[in-house]
């Protein structure tokens, strides 16, 4: 155990500290490839973008292969934290730094899993391993591994490490994110006529967040659609009425939500009240829900072997490249993994070491058990 304990930390300092924001990528694909190579893994790179590789990892085995994905690419860190975020920070079992809790914690746990695995002789199934760029803005490295790697493939399970406090995360909510621009017309506060572009898409916005929260809709473990306002452009001066306003909604979306009646109830408001707006769809994931499978009570039945206890299965309210997949695969999925999500994207976010190592042995066993 000592020795894991030591092996851990140093993955994890080593994966916080070569720097990997969204776009940047590549030095740590990198870095994993070759730590593959080294271990006998069969390892491929292939370009997203230029200089942005997804990475797939086989470990030979037997039967229908399990499927691990995980992202390379860390939200950038703002200005609020008060250390370096590319220099892992220790505290006790704890590391601070960028990206550790959202998510290389996770990569670590599936990289130690899959080292350990190599390191073993004896029957074991075959997994594969996708390790994506770009989860973090658009999933755009999940939807190329698709195409490249994944379609017309059968897999057993789809094991996604994003942070759940070991729990076991078996539904994911949709998002559906909407920016409406309004012209109407600008001019002296003091003589305003005619229609008011901000005033106008106050009122747009807060009745579609009407709409949604109202909305009958209720799933057991992800609850009801939820929808906020989460930017407001407009103005520039106190007594001048802007003639543009810019407003975004994030809107989380439930199984039964459809986001295209929702469009249309837009659509319907735009005309009724004869407003100068246009709708721009920034995202738009559908929720998903895994299906009952063997592989998954399987998964629960290593989860619990390794935790001494039964594990929660719970529904998450954000989405993750499962989204991307899942659709276009049909394969059962569960996201599991080291970390607290509530530390993700925050200023001093942290991952405890030891949830690692629990996590990879979690990963280790569900690739042994047949």
């Amino acid at each position: 155990m000592d020795g894991l304990v030591m092996d851990a930390r140093e993955l994890l300092s080593t994966l916080v500290s070569i720097p990997s924001v969204t776009g940047e990528e590549g030095r740590l694909a990198a870095y994993l490839a070759e730590l593959f190579e080294g271990a006998g893994g069969q390892v491929e790179l292939r370009e997203v973008e230029p200089g942005r590789p997804n990475l797939l990892v086989k470990i030979p085995g037997e039967g229908e292969p399990l499927l691990f994905m995980g992202h390379l690419d860390t939200v950038p860190p703002g200005s609020s934290w008060n250390t370096d975020p590319f220099t892992p920070c220790w505290k006790g079992s704890k590391v601070v730094g960028l990206g550790s809790c959202d998510m290389k914690g996770g990569v670590a746990a599936i990289v130690l899993a899959l080292l350990t695995i190599l390191n073993e002789k004896g029957r074991r199934r075959e997994a594969w391993t996708v390790f994506t760029v770009g989860e973090e803005v658009n999933s755009l490295g999940a939807y190329k591994a698709v195409e490249d790697w994944l379609l017309g493939k059968s897999f057993r399970l789809l094991v996604v490490p994003e942070p759940t406090s070991l729990a076991m995360g078996i539904a994911e909510k949709g998002v559906l994110w909407l920016r409406f621009a309004l012209r109407g017309e600008g001019g002296h506060a003091s003589m305003a006529q005619g229609r008011r572009a901000l005033e106008d898409g106050c009122r747009l916005a807060l009745d579609v967040v009407t709409m949604v929260r109202s909305s009958s809709h209720h799933h057991p473990l992800l609850g009801e659609a939820t929808a906020e306002i989460t930017q407001l452009h407009g103005g520039w001066k106190t007594n001048v009425i802007p003639s543009e306003a810019f407003l975004d909604l994030d809107i989380r979306l439930v199984p039964g939500f459809d986001p295209s009646f929702l469009l249309e109830k837009v659509s319907t408001l735009l005309k009724e009240r004869d407003l100068d707006c246009k709708v721009e769809v920034l995202n738009n994931r559908p929720p998903v829900e895994s299906v009952y499978s063997e592989a998954l009570d399987a998964f629960a039945s290593a989860a619990k072997e390794v935790l001494g206890k039964e594990v929660e299965q719970v529904g998450l309210p954000y989405y993750s490249d499962v989204s991307a997949v899942v659709p276009r695969i049909d394969v059962p999925f569960v996201l599991f993994g080291p970390g607290d999500p509530c530390m993700a994207h925050t200023p001093g976010e942290w991952v405890d070491v030891e949830e690692v190592i629990r996590a990879a042995k979690v990963f280790e066993r569900s690739i042994l058990m047949f």
